[in-house]
């Protein structure tokens, strides 16, 4: 492999790792805002699934001789975007009907 070739595939696995971690660290901020014990378990299951595929990456990454990476976001992740509000945190058990409620 060219160190050319190595550089870029390193990019693009450190890009993937910053991704798994945005996904675990949003996932994360949802399960400490949720009150519902089931969701709150499983938005957790969906943070550990996010963390256990960065940790692949993250295997790859040294494999390549280079050092894990420092997760460059928000530890809130996604969890504050519009987008998320809309479909995730806005969801609340007092909107009994589950319909989406808008900012």
């Amino acid at each position: 492999m060219t160190n050319s070739h190595k550089k870029r595939l390193l990019a693009a696995l450190e890009a993937n790792w910053q991704a798994e971690m945005e996904g675990h660290c949003t996932y994360m901020a949802f399960a400490r805002n949720e009150v519902d014990p089931q969701r709150r378990n499983a938005l957790r299951g969906l943070a550990a699934g996010e963390k256990h595929h960065a940790d692949l990456w993250a295997r790859r990454i040294q494999e390549l001789g280079a050092p894990i990476p420092r997760y460059a976001g928000d530890l809130s992740g996604q969890a504050g975007s519009f987008a998320n509000r809309v479909g995730g945190a806005d969801l609340t058990p007092e909107n009994d009907s589950n319909e989406i409620l808008t900012p």
